[in-house]
């Protein structure tokens, strides 16, 4: 089973002030530094948090000491429960004592300092399975999964159908599952794409994206920064260069807008025949003898140009 892991770095920009938290706040608690972050404090909107609080394990990053968490902690602080952080009861308190400790918490959360910049990474792996219906071959696949914990998992060639279900391939508990088989027909049995996402990730199909050719999107959201598409394609070895124009289209939906997303695409292309590095005039050469014909590799080397992708692998992964 060939596989390889991208690491896909993205930046945050974060303006926090740290203020006190009171019992009925909806509100999470850091598992490292046990600090208690309102949700607006640490970049969670209202839906988020809704959706992190039906989610029996979660990620999210505490604004405070910049630490990722998994947890499983509540939302809601308990009423014994007494935070270093949390409001004090305003009984007994003069007015002088209060105006002090406004000016107090002001001073601390140095308000005007500039916004600091932090860099996080999400690590995609990506397989060509050659068939997940054998138990043999799925308890490789989440052996990989295992060892390299990576946030996304693509998978090429599952050669799945609907008799298969997710749980048989994968913890649902624990997974997103995003797939699609391909419609076999006599003599093309086989292909097929997967996406894992993990559930503490925010992910969703990205349907507007599928056309007629083996590949499988999803949107993931950022806190703090644009949404990631993420997809898996897979193209048969062959010179028909419809499965080549349908990825165009596909591109083509995400980049010809004002935006420009941030796209990861990975998968198994079977475009063995191209020189990654460019030559004097600018171009991809085409090697030669060439497995594929040059309409082929130029309506590949097209596509990528014209949506403003940029090859990461430069060479083959197998011997061709």
């Amino acid at each position: 089973m060939a596989y390889m892991l991208i690491q896909v770095q993205y930046a945050i920009h974060v303006v926090y002030v740290k203020k006190p938290v009171a019992i009925n706040h909806r509100s999470i608690q850091c598992d490292e530094c046990n600090f208690w972050v309102h949700i607006k404090c640490g970049g969670i909107t209202t839906k988020m948090y809704n959706s992190f609080m039906n989610k029996k394990v979660f990620s999210w990053e505490c604004p405070s000491c910049s630490t990722i968490n998994l947890s499983d902690t509540s939302g809601q602080i308990e009423d014994d429960l007494v935070q270093q952080n949390s409001f004090n009861e305003l009984e007994n308190i003069s007015e002088c004592e209060i105006t002090s400790q406004i000016e107090a918490s002001l001073e601390a959360a140095n308000i005007n300092d500039p916004p600091t910049r932090q860099r996080n990474n999400i690590r995609i792996m990506t397989f060509n399975c050659r068939s997940l219906r054998s138990q043999q071959k799925r308890n490789e696949f989440t052996t990989l999964i295992d060892t390299h914990e990576p946030h996304i998992r693509h998978a090429t060639e599952t050669h799945l159908d609907k008799t298969m279900s997710h749980a048989e391939l994968i913890d649902t508990n624990i997974y997103e599952v995003y797939r699609k088989d391909r419609v076999f027909g006599v003599g093309h049995e086989g292909g097929g794409v997967l996406n894992l996402v993990r559930k503490d990730l925010l992910s969703l199909a990205e349907i507007t994206l599928d056309t007629d050719c083996e590949i499988c999107w999803n949107k993931i959201e950022i806190k703090g920064s644009k949404p990631l598409y993420t997809g898996c394609y897979y193209r048969l070895p062959d010179n028909n260069i419809a499965s080549i124009e349908s990825l165009n289209t596909s591109l083509t939906r995400q980049t010809h807008s004002n935006n420009l997303p941030n796209l990861v695409l990975t998968g198994d292309f079977n475009m063995p025949d191209i020189k990654w590095e460019i030559d004097e005039d600018n171009n991809f050469q085409v090697k030669k003898p060439n497995n594929y014909s040059m309409e082929t590799n130029d309506k590949f080397i097209e596509a990528l140009e014209e949506n403003c992708q940029t090859q990461i692998v430069k060479r083959t992964n197998t011997p061709r």
